[in-house]
């Protein structure tokens, strides 16, 4: 949800809890009968009243239109698009690339397992890999052999550019020995 429809929803649900306040005190009869009958009244004899009025239920209009259609629409794409001419267009999934992405990493020693996630905007992929090593590797060189080798691997073979690789170590992989008796 774009930051705009979440402003508009919040300025709308208030609103709508307002008019709920004054509907409940209305059907409780807090608010006497020739009060809502003036109000009423004041919107036909007075074009100013009126003219506010059909601004506020032109602007519940517009703003109840947008929220409903912003859920429909697409808030990122589902891939990378590679090319686009005449004869058609050509994209990488999300999937088809992080399925790209875990076969890179997977060929690293010392990489135990690996999660990865992948996100398509205009200016490039990212990817952001959550990997558990196996004890005593050298981190810093580990990591930054992963996103070397994950992004030669993707631009190469995927032809698509990428912005940034991510990698948070989760775990350190405890070493299993064997008793040999």
């Amino acid at each position: 949800m774009r930051i705009l429809d979440r402003i508009l929803l919040a300025i709308y649900t208030i609103l709508v809890i307002i008019i709920s306040v004054i509907a409940i005190a209305v059907a409780l009869r807090w608010i006497p009968a020739d009060t809502v009958y003036m109000y009423i009244r004041s919107v036909y004899d007075n074009m100013q009243v009126a003219i506010a009025v059909l601004i506020v239920g032109l602007l519940f209009l517009v703003i109840s239109l947008e929220l409903l259609l912003s859920g429909s629409r697409r808030s990122s794409p589902r891939g990378a698009m590679l090319k686009s001419d005449g004869t058609g267009s050509v994209m990488l999934s999300v999937n088809a690339i992080d399925s790209m992405v875990q076969r890179s990493a997977r060929m690293i020693e010392g990489i135990k397992d690996i999660k990865s996630s992948v996100s398509v905007d205009p200016e490039g992929t990212r990817i952001m890999l959550s990997v558990q090593v196996e004890q005593d590797v050298n981190i810093p060189e580990l990591t930054d052999n992963l996103q070397n080798q994950v992004k030669e691997y993707v631009e190469k073979y995927g032809g698509i550019k990428i912005k940034a690789i991510t990698v948070r170590v989760d775990s350190i992989s405890p070493t299993t020995r064997y008793k040999t008796e």
